[in-house]
């Protein structure tokens, strides 16, 4: 039987692969989706696994919902990667939205998961979505100053094609196309991972942005089962009570994983986690 190997440090993480859906090398990477009877098909970009049927929900769940819980209105909102749409699916679900661009570097990661991962790329033939075929650090400095209501930025980690998305520059020009009252979203790597890598992507990010607040979240297709995720705002962000409101105002439809008290915790970051951020208690 053919098994799927991720390595991480002196980790080895196997998946036995009951079924080859695509093997691909597109222009700029290996995408690969393959199932398993535990985790149904996950998504293999280069040498990593990008998500599995099993609990990519959860991911998805909280990049989007916490964030777009806090802004008052989330009308024109932009994602840079999330080419498997699953972010995508789950920002759609607000009626708010107007407008979403999706702005993926590599054709092939969309067309293949319109193709094996249908359940993710759901939104794609939404009338609201607009999919550019970019590089997104590109398509940020070129678009108009104050444009989008929230930025989500859904990359890989900071090595190959996705470092330039962790760079100062980069989160600078993100705030510049936000409104004075918008939110960026990005994805800020395990909590598990070594302080030198987190405290990094936590001080460029303050480079664009003056204030931000840290969340995480359970997911054990990753290394070591725990995630996180970074809001910041241009000015300040809105705070737990007004999303918590939100929350009981508006249920977003078909959520597995958050709830209002995902929402009141998410936030409350582990002793050990906050010491790698040189945070106080």
């Amino acid at each position: 039987m053919k098994v799927f190997t991720e390595k991480h440090d002196n980790l080895i993480f196997q998946y036995p692969i009951d079924t080859v859906h695509i093997e691909h090398q597109s222009k700029m990477q290996f995408i690969g989706i393959y199932e398993n009877a535990s985790v149904g098909r996950f998504l293999v970009i280069d040498d990593c696994i990008m998500l599995t049927e099993l609990d990519e929900f959860v991911y998805h769940e909280m990049m989007a919902h916490i964030p777009l819980l806090h802004h008052p209105k989330p009308e024109s909102v932009l994602v840079v990667g999330g080419g498997d749409g699953g972010l995508a699916r789950e920002i759609l679900k607000y009626p708010s939205i107007a407008s979403l661009v999706l702005c993926e570097i590599d054709e092939d990661v969309t067309k293949l998961s319109r193709r094996y991962l249908p359940t993710l790329a759901s939104g794609f033939d939404d009338k609201r979505v607009t999919l550019k075929f970019a590089d997104g650090i590109d398509y940020i400095r070129h678009a108009a100053s104050a444009s989008f209501d929230m930025i989500f930025v859904d990359s890989t980690d900071p090595d190959g094609l996705a470092e330039p998305l962790f760079s100062g520059d980069f989160y600078a020009a993100c705030a510049a196309a936000l409104k004075d009252d918008g939110i960026f979203v990005c994805q800020s790597e395990s909590p598990w991972y070594d302080r030198e890598l987190l405290m990094g992507i936590q001080d460029r990010i303050s480079q664009g942005f003056p204030n931000r607040k840290t969340y995480w979240g359970s997911v054990p297709t990753y290394p070591l089962g725990s995630w996180t995720w970074t809001i910041a705002g241009r000015r300040h962000l809105p705070k737990l009570p007004e999303a918590l409101d939100a929350y009981k105002n508006f249920h977003p439809p078909g959520l597995k994983y958050v709830n209002s008290g995902i929402l009141a915790s998410c936030f409350e970051l582990p002793q050990f986690y906050m010491q790698k951020l040189a945070e106080e208690t």
